[in-house]
């Protein structure tokens, strides 16, 4: 656990905050579980709220009370190759901005080294301005990673009948992450919406007037992503029926070439067979007639099935 402040115009940075100063940040992270007593102290909120959310993976929500506000918000985050999305809480007071996270977002992290170096002094005016700077910026980060995948041109622009193994993961890849980014584009338009109608002493005009400016921000990511999802379908089912297709195709060979090696097997095979009485058996030229009969066979299914486009 980490807290910032202002003290004499200078960002200050401590375990717990200045209570005697003005707007904090705490930042809170899983390693913090045996803090829970001190945040529900300086927010006015029950333990369980806290507890709640690092046991449970919490869909984003906003929770309004006579002491504080939580909101509750989803943000990209890179787990192992994929890109997911995380839950962030921010439990919002008079005087603290305390944010609850699960694993590191990246996110919080700039912010904080924004503070580290002295920076950023105008977002801890008030616990509001903070929130609304936080979720713009969350906001940003599903820009980024939505560009990211839109600037990928090699998914987009190689051939269906070309895609190699890389490019095939890379799609599944995508796939993933877009099936995150609409649960979470979805339930943070939910909380934003629900933000910039709320008439509460903590939000002024100009903080209200920012949630909608988001709101209207994730209006055109979630547009975005919506196509993006389409295309990424759309390739990823055609990818599919290709490989259908070329798996069809081998079989469909593999059984011609099958039939015509069939042909001179039995052939080979009944003269192979221990009778006395065999077709040609005394006759002088005998062999190279059945090899020329064998051959004549095979040959005229391989016409055949050159003409069928069957090989």
């Amino acid at each position: 656990m980490i807290s910032y402040y202002l003290k004499s115009g200078e960002i200050i940075s401590s375990e717990l905050p200045d209570k005697k100063r003005g707007v904090a940040w705490v930042r809170v992270t899983g390693t913090d579980i045996d803090k829970i007593p001190i945040l529900a102290k300086l927010s006015g909120a029950s333990e369980s709220i806290f507890t709640e959310f690092f046991e449970e993976d919490e869909r984003p929500r906003v929770k309004k009370t006579p002491n504080y506000t939580m909101v509750i918000y989803r943000t990209p985050v890179l787990k192992e190759d994929y890109i997911i999305t995380a839950p962030i809480a921010f439990i919002a007071t008079e005087k603290y901005l305390i944010t609850l996270e699960k694993q590191d977002a990246f996110v919080l992290d700039t912010i904080s080294k924004n503070f580290e170096e002295k920076r950023l002094k105008k977002v801890l005016s008030s616990s509001s301005f903070f929130l609304s700077y936080c979720l713009d910026k969350i906001n940003g980060e599903f820009v980024r990673y939505v560009s990211h995948v839109e600037n990928n041109a090699e998914i987009f622009n190689a051939k269906i009948s070309n895609l190699s193994q890389k490019h095939t993961e890379n799609i599944y890849r995508a796939s993933v992450t877009s099936s995150f980014f609409h649960q979470a584009l979805t339930a943070n338009l939910e909380v934003l919406s629900e933000l910039k109608s709320m008439k509460n002493k903590l939000f002024d005009q100009s903080i209200i007037h920012r949630f909608h400016d988001s709101y209207l921000n994730v209006l055109q990511i979630f547009d975005t992503h919506k196509i993006q999802k389409e295309l990424l379908t759309n390739l990823f089912d055609s990818q599919s029926i290709m490989q259908s297709t070329k798996m069809n195709l081998s079989v469909k060979k593999l059984t011609s070439l099958a039939f015509l090696i069939a042909v001179p097997t039995l052939i080979s095979g009944i003269y192979g067979m221990n009778f006395k009485y065999i077709f040609l058996a005394d006759h002088p030229y005998g062999f190279f007639i059945s090899i020329l009969f064998m051959c004549g066979i095979t040959g005229i299914f391989w016409f055949a099935f050159k003409v069928f486009d069957l090989l």
